[in-house]
C-alpha cells in the first residue's frame, strides 16, 4: 500500500522489476483463533511462589471470548486504560474518551499509522466508516458503561498467569484481595 503523492507509471514501473507477473498460489487467508466457548471452566492457574527474589513482579491476562467487533469493546478499552488510578467516576472516564479519541486522531495523521490502518481495513473487507464507527463509540462513552463492561469483563478468578518473577509469599494475597475487592461493585480501582 502506498500513500502520498505518486507517480503511478513509476510505481508501476518499479512493482514490475520487483516482482514482475508473479501471483500467489492461494489467497491469503486469515490467522483465527478459536476461543473455549466456555470460558468459566478454565481450571485455576497454580500458585506462583518464588521466594529467592528479593521484589515481585507479575503479569497475567485475561482470556476473553472478545473482538475489536464486540459491542462492549470501547467501554472495556477505555476501562482497562483507566486502571491503576480511580477508573469509573465520571471525569476519569470522560479524560479517557478523550484522550483514546484524540489519540485515534492523531494516529492518522502519522502515514504509516494511515497506512496500517486502511490495509487492516483492506483484508477484513472494512472502509473508513468501520473505523469512524468506532471513534464515535469511544465519543459516547459513560461511567456506567465502563463500569458494566469492567464488572462483566475483568474477573480475577479466571487469571492466567504470563510471566512473574519476585517473592509472592505475601504479596499475591495482596494482590488477590484487592482485585476481589476492586470488582465487587463499581469500578474504584486503587493501586
Amino acid at each position: 500500500m502506498l500513500i502520498g503523492p505518486l507517480a503511478p507509471d513509476e510505481v508501476t514501473a518499479q512493482r514490475q522489476q520487483a516482482i514482475g507477473d508473479w501471483k500467489a498460489p492461494e489467497r491469503r487467508r486469515g490467522w483465527v483463533f478459536a476461543y473455549p466457548s466456555d470460558l468459566d471452566r478454565l481450571a485455576p492457574p497454580a500458585p506462583i511462589s518464588v521466594p529467592d527474589k528479593a521484589n515481585a513482579n507479575y503479569v497475567a491476562r485475561i482470556p476473553l471470548a472478545m473482538n475489536a467487533e464486540a459491542p462492549d469493546f470501547p467501554a472495556l478499552f477505555a476501562g482497562v486504560q483507566l486502571l491503576g488510578g480511580r477508573a469509573g467516576a465520571a471525569p476519569e472516564v470522560g479524560f479517557a474518551r478523550r484522550a483514546i479519541v484524540s489519540g485515534r486522531a492523531d494516529a492518522l495523521a502519522q502515514p504509516a499509522n494511515l497506512a496500517g490502518t486502511l490495509a487492516t481495513n483492506l483484508r477484513h473487507g472494512r472502509d473508513m466508516a468501520h473505523y469512524a464507527r468506532f471513534t464515535q463509540a469511544y465519543e459516547t462513552l459513560d461511567a456506567d458503561a465502563v463500569n458494566a463492561a469492567l464488572k462483566k469483563y475483568l474477573r480475577p478468578e479466571r487469571q492466567l498467569p504470563v510471566r512473574a518473577w519476585g517473592s509472592f509469599a505475601q504479596a499475591s494475597i495482596a494482590f488477590s484481595s484487592r482485585c476481589t475487592s476492586t470488582f465487587s461493585g463499581p469500578a474504584r480501582h486503587t493501586a
